[in-house]
C-alpha cells in the first residue's frame, strides 16, 4: 500500500523560485542568493546529495535570512529524495516551516512532513518483518508515526481545502485513507475516500484511481461487497502501481458472490501482471538515467524487483 503523490511537482513549484541576483545587492546578501539559487538548481538537476550539502552551507551561513525556512524546505525535499531517504533529518527540516505561519508554502510543508513521518513508520515495519521478537513493540513505535502523519496529512488538507486546491486537496484525502487503513481506522479511511465517489470536483483527478481503490478497499473490509465491487471495478484493466492488489480483491469479491470462474481469472490475471511487472521493473532499472527525476518510482521498481 505504499503509493506516494506528487513528489516531482512540488520539487517544481520549489525550483521554480529560482532567480538571478540583482545588481547592486550587498556582498553578504549576494552571496546568500548564490547559494540558495545553486542548492536550488543542484535539486532541480537531481544531484539531491550536492543540494543537501549546499542547503546545510547556506544555513550554517544565513540561519536568520529571510529566506531560510525556504531553505530548510528545501532540504527537507532533498533529503527525502537521497537514494536511501533520511526520514528523521527532513522531518527536522520541516519542522520550523510548517510551524511559521507566514511561510508560503506551509501546506506543503505539512504534507511533507507527513510524508517523512510515514516513511519512518513503514521503517519501524521493515524492521518488524527482519526481526520477529521485536515484531509488537515495532508496530506499536510504526502506528505512532503514521498517526502524526495522519494529524500532519490532515493539517495539509485543511490548508489546501482554504487555498480551494482541489489537486492537492485529493493528493492529501488519498494519503490521509491511507493512514486511517494503516492503523486500522476503516470506517474513517472510507468516508474520507468517499468524495472520490461521491464529489464531482474529484471526477477528472489524477488521484481519482487511487481514491477509488482506498474506497473499495476500505469497503471490502467492513464487509460492503456491493460497494467494494463498484469502486474497485471502475480500474480495470488494472494497470496502476496498486492494480495487482486491487485485481486480487475483485477476485475475492466474485469469490464471495460464489462467481467462480469470474474469481478464478481475476487470480491468474493477478500472477500473470505480477510476473510481467516484475521482468518491466527489472529493464527500467537497467536504464537509471530515466529514475534520476523520480527515486519513489525507482523504489518501488526496486522493491518489485
Amino acid at each position: 500500500m505504499r503509493i506516494n503523490c506528487f513528489r516531482g511537482f512540488a520539487a517544481l513549484i520549489f525550483v521554480s523560485l529560482v532567480t538571478g541576483l540583482a545588481s547592486g545587492q550587498p556582498k553578504g546578501t549576494q552571496e546568500a542568493d548564490a547559494l540558495l539559487n545553486t542548492a536550488r538548481k543542484a535539486y532541480g538537476d537531481a544531484n539531491y546529495p550536492f543540494a543537501v550539502e549546499k542547503f546545510r552551507e547556506f544555513l550554517t551561513k544565513f540561519g536568520s535570512h529571510k529566506d531560510a525556512n525556504a531553505a530548510r524546505y528545501g532540504l527537507g525535499l532533498a533529503l527525502l529524495d537521497l537514494p536511501k531517504p533520511d526520514y528523521k533529518k527532513a522531518l527536522d527540516a520541516f519542522s520550523p516551516a510548517f510551524h511559521d505561519p507566514t511561510f508560503a508554502d506551509r501546506a506543503l510543508a505539512y504534507y511533507h512532513a507527513g510524508a517523512a513521518r510515514r516513511g519512518l513508520g513503514l521503517l519501524e515495519l521493515d524492521e518488524a518483518a527482519i526481526k520477529p521478537n521485536e515484531r509488537s513493540q515495532r508496530e506499536q513505535a510504526a502506528n505512532k508515526q503514521f498517526a502524526e502523519a495522519h494529524r500532519l496529512f490532515g493539517e495539509a488538507s485543511k490548508a489546501f481545502e482554504n487555498k480551494k486546491d482541489v489537486v492537492w486537496d485529493a493528493c492529501v484525502r488519498c494519503d490521509s485513507a491511507e493512514m486511517e487503513l494503516r492503523l486500522g481506522k476503516t470506517m474513517e479511511a472510507r468516508t474520507t475516500a468517499e468524495r472520490f465517489v461521491k464529489d464531482a470536483r474529484f471526477a477528472k483527478s489524477p488521484y481519482r484511481p487511487l481514491g477509488l481503490y482506498y474506497h473499495g478497499f476500505a469497503c471490502f473490509l467492513l464487509n460492503d461487497i456491493p460497494a467494494a465491487g463498484k469502486s474497485l471495478n471502475q480500474l480495470s484493466p488494472f494497470d496502476q502501481p496498486f492494480g495487482l492488489h486491487a485485481h486480487y480483491l475483485m477476485g475475492r469479491i466474485h469469490s464471495t458472490q460464489d462467481e467462480k470462474a469470474e474469481a478464478a481469472a481475476a487470480f491468474a490475471a493477478v500472477l500473470a501482471d505480477y510476473d510481467r511487472n516484475k521482468k518491466a521493473a527489472i529493464e527500467a532499472l537497467k536504464q537509471p538515467d530515466k529514475l534520476k527525476h523520480d527515486p519513489w518510482e525507482k523504489t518501488r521498481l526496486e522493491a518489485l524487483a
